[in-house]
C-alpha cells in the first residue's frame, strides 16, 4: 500500500469460510482471515494482532490456508492437451465433439477425461470442472 494508507493491516472479518476466498484476501495483503462466528476473545486478539502488523488467522481459516498450500504443491499438474480436453468439457462438449475440436479419437479423449479426473482426485466429468474451476485452471 502506498499513500496515506501505508503500513495499514486489513484483517477481513466473514461468514464464509472458502478456500479461494481466505488464499485472494492474503494474495490483496490481508493480514488476517476470521470467521463471524469466532468467539469475542478470538476476534479481539485478531484485530490486536493486525493492529500490531502481525497475521491473524482464526483456527479455521488457518487450516483452510494450509490446505491450498498442500493441495497447490502436491496436485499434478496437468497438460496442455488436459487443459484443452478440461475446457472444451467445461462446455458441455461429448468426448465425440472435444475429439472432433481437438482432431483426436474419442478413445483418446476418455483417455484424457480418465487422466483429469485421476489428477484431481474426482469421480465425474462435473466434478471435474468444478475443481479446475476452484483451483483456476479454467
Amino acid at each position: 500500500m502506498t499513500g496515506e494508507h501505508e503500513g495499514l493491516g486489513g484483517l477481513v472479518l466473514t461468514t464464509f469460510l472458502d478456500e479461494k476466498l481466505v488464499v485472494d484476501a492474503v494474495h490483496r495483503t490481508a493480514c488476517g482471515y476470521v470467521v463471524k462466528d469466532v468467539d469475542t476473545t478470538e476476534l479481539v486478539r485478531a484485530i490486536r494482532a493486525v493492529a500490531r502488523k502481525e497475521c491473524a488467522f482464526d483456527s479455521r481459516s488457518a487450516a483452510t490456508m494450509v490446505h491450498s498450500m498442500y493441495n497447490r504443491s502436491t496436485a499434478p499438474e496437468l497438460t496442455e492437451r488436459e487443459l484443452g480436453v478440461l475446457r472444451l468439457m467445461a462446455t458441455g462438449s461429448s468426448n465425440r465433439h472435444v475429439g472432433g475440436q481437438l482432431y483426436i479419437s474419442e478413445t483418446t479423449v476418455k483417455f484424457h477425461v480418465r487422466n483429469i479426473m485421476r489428477k484431481l482426485d474426482v469421480s465425474t466429468r462435473a466434478e471435474a470442472v468444478y475443481e479446475a474451476s476452484k483451483r483456476g485452471l479454467i
